[in-house]
């Protein structure tokens, strides 16, 4: 499969100038509970930023995972594989966290694998920070092999900013892709108040012809397209300089509407009865009477306490007071049997 893509220049604004490019950038994580250089930090951390994000065209764990070295992700639908530095359990508590900010979304994996938490998706992200080696006195018991924390942009008190991404592609012999989101944000009251709102819609194109194991039942060419769709409103309020709490509202929901696993290309010669669906079957497929749907809807409020830095910067330390995790997922079929 070859699938070339159009990607729409990236689009953002801020009040204040950007600085020198040439000059080299600090980078500052919070993996250990506190905003610091990255260099001074005693952990194996790998950092993508919102930059790294459009030029490496990164928009999902998928991708985070093929340029984190150590990191092994694998996705058919709703089984997903994921370990850092080769630990992994196939079933009982997870060995890889997977963090929004600062709220665990990771839960126990079932006997037959499936990993049943939310997998963030890529878009309006200050940066992800991908932890190897144990974490488990920051991060807990299901952090055995390391950690993945998806951090999401403060609301600014004191300039307004946004970002907006679209993109087009097409897979040969497949159904287009397509996706478009808006970020944006700034002060309400200066000093005091802010905020930043997001959408982002993003619809995968199928490549496998579903055909129906038995006369009669579900057949469909590109089967296996998907739909994702991310939500988020957070508010800044900062009493004083050295305080801040922020409230925050993340939905995300992902529709699969057949499984990506196939059969591979048919070359062989059908017979005459079947000679018209020759060039048809040339194609990725799989064979089976009903199809396989998946979805999940995942909706996260959540208050966060923020102490030191002074306002319109990030805090220094940050504590989780709240966070309240909706989780729903459920694999269906459709089609006459």
């Amino acid at each position: 499969m070859i699938a070339p893509a159009f990607i729409w220049p990236v689009e953002s604004f801020a009040a204040d100038s950007i600085g020198n490019p040439d000059q080299l950038q600090e980078i500052v994580v919070t993996a250990e509970k506190r905003a610091e250089d990255v260099q001074r930090v005693p952990i194996s951390v790998f950092v993508l930023n919102n930059a790294s994000f459009d030029r490496l065209s990164v928009e999902d764990l998928g991708d985070v995972a093929n340029l984190t070295p150590g990191v092994d992700y694998q996705s058919t639908g709703p089984k997903n594989l994921l370990s850092i530095r080769g630990i992994y359990s196939g079933a009982g508590a997870a060995t890889t966290a997977i963090y929004i900010d600062d709220v665990p979304v990771q839960v126990r994996v079932g006997i037959v694998g499936l990993i049943g938490a939310t997998l963030p998706q890529v878009f309006d992200l200050d940066r992800v920070e991908v932890l190897r080696g144990p974490q488990g006195t920051l991060f807990g018991s299901s952090a055995e092999g390391g950690a993945i924390r998806f951090i999401t942009p403060e609301p600014s008190l004191t300039q307004y900013s946004g970002y907006s991404r679209a993109d087009l592609g097409y897979t040969i012999d497949g159904a287009p892709s397509y996706e478009a989101g808006a970020a944006f944000g700034g002060p309400i009251v200066s000093d005091e108040i802010g905020f930043r709102v997001s959408a982002w819609h993003r619809t995968d194109g199928g490549f496998v012809n579903h055909f129906s194991a038995i006369p009669g039942g579900y057949n469909e060419a590109n089967s296996n397209w998907g739909d994702s769709d991310v939500l988020r409103a957070a508010l800044a309020l900062a009493p004083n300089e050295s305080l801040r709490f922020t409230p925050s509202l993340y939905y995300q929901h992902l529709y699969s509407h057949d499984s990506s696993g196939f059969g591979g290309p048919v070359r062989a010669a059908m017979g005459s009865a079947q000679s018209a669906l020759l060039e048809y079957r040339r194609r990725a497929f799989r064979q089976s009477a009903i199809g396989a749907d998946s979805e999940q809807r995942y909706l996260l409020p959540s208050l966060t306490e923020g102490r030191g830095g002074s306002c319109g910067n990030a805090v220094d330390l940050q504590h989780r007071i709240f966070a309240s995790q909706q989780y729903d997922e459920r694999g269906f079929h459709h089609g006459n049997a």
